[in-house]
């Protein structure tokens, strides 16, 4: 089987997709639905969706939903892991997936059936996922809805992960290294108005704000069967470029800072520290050539992330980029160089 993952319904303004503006009995659907945040006609079936099919024929086998009727941009398209893992005593053929919506989910890669859903990082907009339905227990306070009504959420729609690759060890195939972002924002849905290319399809003012003021990346190792951190490292900016875990005991990553850094993979320790030229969202990763080892990963700010940077925006208007600029702003990220190189180092033998 091939595993793939789409995307959000659009536009942001979710009570137009239910019929907000039409008539009265549409409207009185759609608002009960809202207050259920529930199994309902409106999800937005099959957006944010993880499917499972045959790669000769196409067919699908499973298909799990995890962010029904979304209202805040957590695209579900985030790589999925396999490994095959121990689970309430069984041998279990596993997929992880580590979604923007703030969940971590293992599910039975055969049939599809929901295992864990822990958070892995700070998520308001759902207390929990009910592991017999599936479904998310959504908040309503922090669940956008009605047009020119600013709501708050955890994590921010760049997610609590976006495309940076976690990594895992299949010797140890419940235990993953993940770069992670830390934002929350606030969102206000607007009146859609009109469609004219060249406008991203939104129609929602998006402010980003990091969770805590100094604090806007963190690297962790994450239990994916307990939900529990076994060790994390706070970082001034994200982290937008992927993990790369090794057999001799080692994680790499990179910050947006430019800081490409050796861990310790069981205590979490920075062993060692090198800053680049330019941000870092590339994904590291390791060969042998001549019996020696390297490492090499690319250096360049960019990205969704780095586009106030890279596009020269107005880091004062704080709904640039949907969001970006605010968030360029926070970190600085103003303040790192531009440059696209790649760099590659030695790993030595003692």
């Amino acid at each position: 089987m091939i595993y793939a993952s789409t995307g959000n319904p659009g536009h942001w303004s979710p009570g137009l997709r239910c019929g907000l503006t039409g008539d009265d009995h549409t409207h009185e659907k759609c608002n009960e639905y809202d207050e259920k945040l529930g199994s309902g006609p409106f999800d937005n079936k099959w957006s944010m969706t993880i499917f499972a099919r045959k790669v000769d024929t196409g067919e699908v086998v499973w298909a799990y939903q995890m962010t029904p009727f979304d209202q805040w941009d957590y695209d579900g398209v985030n790589e999925n892991i396999l490994t095959d893992m121990e689970i309430d005593g069984k041998t279990v053929k596993a997929l992880t997936h580590f979604d923007r919506n703030g969940f971590a989910y293992v599910l039975n890669r055969e049939d599809g059936t929901l295992l864990r859903a822990n958070k892995f990082v700070t998520v308001d907009w759902a207390e929990k996922v009910d592991l017999k339905t599936g479904r998310p227990i959504k908040v309503k306070a922090h669940s956008p809805f009605d047009i020119g009504v600013n709501t708050s959420a955890c994590p921010s729609a760049m997610g609590g992960k976006d495309q940076q690759p976690c990594a895992v060890d299949p010797g140890e195939p419940n235990m993953f290294y993940c770069p992670t972002n830390n934002w929350c924002m606030e969102d206000e849905p607007q009146e859609r108005s009109h469609t004219q290319q060249g406008t991203v399809y939104v129609f929602a003012n998006v402010y980003m704000y990091p969770e805590k003021p100094g604090i806007t990346g963190k690297f962790k190792k994450f239990d994916v069967l307990t939900g529990k951190t076994a060790w994390e490292i706070p970082d001034p900016y994200p982290n937008w470029g992927g993990g790369m875990v090794t057999a001799g005991g080692l994680v790499f990553y990179g910050s947006l800072n430019g800081d490409f850094r050796a861990v310790d993979r069981n205590s979490g320790k920075i062993l060692w520290s090198r800053k680049l030229g330019s941000g870092i969202i590339g994904n590291p990763i390791t060969y042998k050539v001549g019996g020696k080892q390297y490492v090499s990963v690319h250096s360049g700010i960019g990205g969704w992330i780095g586009l106030p940077v890279t596009a020269g925006l107005d880091l004062n208007d704080k709904f640039g980029a949907i969001g970006a600029t605010a968030m360029a702003k926070a970190a600085g990220l103003n303040l790192i160089p531009q440059g696209a190189n790649v760099y590659t180092f030695r790993v030595s033998e003692d």
